[in-house]
């Protein structure tokens, strides 16, 4: 038998700080008696609990039958209680019964309050415990017993700290009385039941709470209060919590003893520490009444149909009856919110099609007792802001919220993933998914889910919405480097590692710190890469300039954009010519730049039929200012470079400077880009995609290439209408290919592999004797190949460059014009184009009466004309490539 006293220490409420202070209860010498006990419980003491509380002045006390858990270092759970003063911060405990059975060897004397049973040392500095999930309301305090507290110590001079915090309410509200008030957090955290805590002598509680734990913590009024009526005399309710961040933030839910709920959560970050109090202004509470208001009518007036009553009210009892909606808002569009949808806690299932293109439904709050959504239930609500599929749901099927292009967060809080289906999450805008912390492995492997792989986070990670850098166009002299400056967004994002890639090692190299160092002459992407967000810089080595060049020193004209003529039929299509290599010098009014790009104007209207329709397009210059103006390795030019034995397009500078011009309609950008040079600098070349964008290089003095090339290749998307040097003997196969460019992009309406004189692309015009004139027919050879292709006539613009465009070819032109012109409701009529074809059939008359016959292979060029190998472009355009004689360089 062994007496023993403990003395235990409190902390005190500083309430000018919300923080508590932890002291040691000094040992009087005081002795009580008592045998030991092991496991005693405090079921034994029927109608007594432990009372440990803060009174009025904010400080904690102990109080009559305070019972608390001591773990001797080789003794168990044994119980203690208070003899000695109450109501005060300090206090003498002495053992409840005779204790007689031994514990596990400890390192110290472990003490927990309160008593419990279920409290155990696992082993040396860890405590094993449940925090309640129910706690007592009492004036102006925590509810006595919600406070937990721990001592380590070596001797019986304990000093006890709390493990948890506090979390202080106001309400008010008139004549509302209440009987209970649940707390939870937004995004699931555990408050309430099995933890470990981890202490050592001296040291502070470090407290996890088990898998197992709770989400919700219950103050109970009993009996039930009635609260303060005002703001300025407001009730306060203490909920005691655990360290813990409720990260989007929490929702409290108000009962009263009739049954009626007020609900109100706050979505901000709310986090309570240990040891501290965390308070938020008076709230009104304003119970809901026995029917549910629908914030939108509409709603309201699609669920009457269940009124039983007949009270013009939609009850929470008439809506836990229905088990299913219906289908009564499938293609609804007239509907804005439905959050009261978790009142239908009948439904088990979102139904398939259930909210079929409900285009306007920008919130909805699902019922927790739905187990599956259907195919295309939520399918085209793209209005759709956020949703959260509760823990309940076991399956999500095809096309569940297909086209929610509004959506900026999924939250689906099932620990397993539920079966998927295709489509689940397609148009979406690339959301975040958010999943259990412990789980999100098992979603990015699970069967449909992996699909999403990449915007699969753990529930309460802040993903990164945007992330820019400084520049987004840098030009860097070989040898030389920079620094970017990053910006993620927003500034609590969970990962803010960015990952820097270089699409060209070769170009640039860049370091994991965003540090770029240029190598060679040329272009690169930098991008940089945090989460599933992306930044780009768009970087331009050049070359140490030769000194003996004339070098460039007043950019203040750089980028002026010159309007060379205006159009005064139609909408006005933009055509927009650059200069390439040109000076500072060069730059006056009126001279040797804007004669350029006048020379380059007349000579795109030269032919029909832009000369017909010259009256419907904007021509504007823009003013691009390079360093030099040699064509060579040392020198350095803004829109093209020389690598070697390379010669490169810088096509996303140019349109960076064509994006100058005004352009009210979005007409995509018809680019013609003309070099500082009466002689032949390179191989000239057209770049075009499928937006109708083009880029054409001519890179040669200003002729008719340039029609070839922006006028045929850019602006209409033709093909070319020569045999390749070295395609001898070769015929062309890939029909498909051809005709799909054709029916979706309207791409090569002057080539045909189809010899049958009726079924041929411009049949119409071999049957019109108004185009007898013209020499049109079937001419095999055509898009580089001798065989198996046909063009429209032996020589035109689209094969030689010095011939007019051809019947097929100007209808293309004519098309194209009159869409951009006239609008998307402009429709095509043949004989239309025939009377505006009259100057057209006229010019190409004339050349074909002059032109003696050629072959059909186009000749050899000589050595002083072969291009400079390869043609290097930006890396990040995606692009049908064209070069001068029509050869496909590259699909990318």
């Amino acid at each position: 038998m062994k007496s023993r006293f403990v003395l235990f220490g409190l902390l005190s409420i500083l309430l000018a700080s919300c923080s508590l202070d932890e002291t040691i209860i000094p040992n009087d010498g005081a002795g009580h008696s008592g045998a030991r006990v092991f496991y005693a419980t405090i079921d034994e003491r029927s109608g007594v609990d432990t009372k440990v509380y803060a009174d009025e002045n904010l400080s904690i006390l102990w109080n009559v039958g305070d019972y608390i858990s001591i773990f001797d270092m080789d003794s168990g759970n044994d119980q203690y209680v208070l003899d000695g003063e109450v109501e005060t911060s300090s206090g003498m405990f002495k053992p409840c019964k005779d204790f007689s059975e031994e514990g596990a060897l400890l390192d110290a004397v472990y003490a927990v309050y309160p008593y419990s049973r279920e409290t155990f040392v696992d082993y040396p500095g860890t405590i094993s415990l449940s925090l309640p999930e129910e706690q007592a309301y009492k004036e102006n305090s925590f509810g006595i017993g919600a406070n937990t507290m721990i001592s380590v110590s070596n001797d019986d001079k304990l000093k006890f700290k709390n493990v948890g915090g506090y979390l202080l309410l106001k309400f008010y509200g008139d004549d509302v009385t209440v009987s209970s008030i649940e707390l939870r957090g937004n995004n699931g955290e555990r408050i309430s039941g099995r933890c470990i805590v981890e202490m050592s002598v001296g040291g502070t509680p470090a407290l996890t709470m088990d898998e197992s734990a709770g989400d919700k913590i219950t103050l109970v009024c009993n009996p039930p209060l009635a609260i303060g009526t005002t703001a300025d005399e407001p009730t306060m309710f203490w909920f005691v919590v655990p360290p813990v961040t409720f990260q989007k933030g929490f929702t409290v839910t108000v009962t009263t003893p009739e049954g009626t709920v007020f609900e109100k959560s706050t979505g901000k970050e709310c986090k309570i520490g240990r040891s501290a109090i965390t308070k938020y202004a008076a709230l009104k509470v304003e119970p809901r009444g026995s029917f549910i208001v629908f914030a939108d009518p509409n709603v309201k007036a699609e669920l009457l149909r269940w009124d039983t009553d007949n009270d013009g009210e939609l009850s929470y009892a008439e809506a836990e009856s229905i088990s299913s909606l219906g289908y009564v808002f499938n293609n609804t569009s007239g509907i804005t919110s439905f959050d009261e949808f978790q009142f239908f806690t009948g439904i088990t299932s979102v139904q398939e099609w259930d909210f079929y293109n409900c285009s306007s439904l920008e919130s909805i709050v699902l019922p927790e007792s739905i187990t599956s959504i259907g195919e295309g239930a939520f399918y085209g609500c793209s209005s759709l802001k956020t949703v959260v599929i509760p823990a309940s749901v076991t399956s999500l099927s095809r096309g569940a919220f297909y086209d929610c292009s509004s959506l900026t967060s999924v939250t689906v809080e099932a620990i397993n993933p539920p079966t998927g289906g295709d489509y689940m999450f397609e148009w979406t805008d690339n959301c975040p998914i958010f999943v259990p912390a412990e789980s999100v492995e098992a979603y990015k492997s699970a069967e449909y889910w992996s699909r999403y792989a990449d915007r699969i986070f753990p529930i309460g990670f802040v993903p990164v919405t945007s992330l820019t850098l400084d520049v987004s166009t840098l030009e860097l002299e070989k040898e030389s480097s920079y620094t970017f400056t990053a910006t993620i967004l927003p500034e609590n994002a969970t990962n803010k590692e960015i990952i820097w890639i270089s699409s060209d090692a070769s170009i640039a190299t860049v370091s994991q710190e965003g540090v770029v160092t240029a190598l060679q002459a040329g272009s690169a992407t930098i991008t940089a890469q945090c989460d599933n967000k992306k930044a780009v810089c768009k970087l331009s080595v050049i070359s140490k300039s030769n000194p003996s060049y004339y070098s460039s020193s007043d950019y203040t004209q750089d980028g002026e954009v010159v309007l060379l003529q205006q159009a005064s039929v139609g909408k006005g299509i933009n055509i927009i010519f650059l200069g390439d290599g040109f000076l500072d010098t060069d730059m006056a009014a009126g001279g040797k730049y804007d004669q350029k790009m006048n020379e380059a104007m007349e000579q795109f209207f030269a032919y029909e039929p832009y000369t017909t329709f010259r009256d419907r397009f904007n021509v504007y210059a823009v003013r691009v200012v390079s360093q030099n103006a040699e064509y060579a390795e040392d020198s350095n030019r803004r829109l093209t470079f020389n690598e070697g034995n390379s010669f490169g397009m810088r096509t996303s500078v140019c349109t960076e400077y064509a994006s100058k011009i005004p352009n009210p309609e979005g007409l995509p950008l018809k680019i013609g880009v003309i070099t500082n040079s009466e002689g032949r600098v390179g191989r000239s070349i057209c770049y075009y995609d499928s937006s109708g964008w083009c880029c054409g290089f001519v890179l040669q003095r200003i002729g008719d290439v340039l029609n070839h090339e922006v006028g045929g290749h850019g602006f209409a998307n033709l093909l070319d209408e020569y045999v390749e040097q070295g395609y001898e003997g070769r015929t062309f196969s890939d029909t498909e290919t051809l005709d799909n460019r054709f029916n979706n992009f309207g791409w090569g309406a002057n080539v045909d592999w189809r010899s049958d004189p009726s079924t041929v692309r411009w049949s119409r015009f071999l049957s019109d004797d108004r185009y007898d004139d013209e020499g049109l027919g079937m001419y095999e050879g055509a898009y580089l190949y001798p065989l198996g292709i046909y063009r429209p006539t032996e020589n035109s613009m689209m094969r030689y460059n010095d011939t007019p465009f051809n019947a097929p070819s100007r209808e293309q032109i004519y098309k194209t014009i009159m869409k951009y012109s006239e609008g998307s409701n402009w429709v095509y009529d043949y004989e239309a184009f025939v009377a505006a074809d009259a100057a057209g059939r006229s010019q190409a008359a004339a050349a074909f009466s002059g032109r003696a016959a050629s072959s059909s292979v186009r000749r050899a060029p000589s050595r002083s004309e072969l291009p400079l190998p390869p043609v290097l472009i930006d890396q990040d355009v995606k692009v049908v490539l064209v070069d001068e004689d029509g050869k496909v360089v590259k699909v990318r």
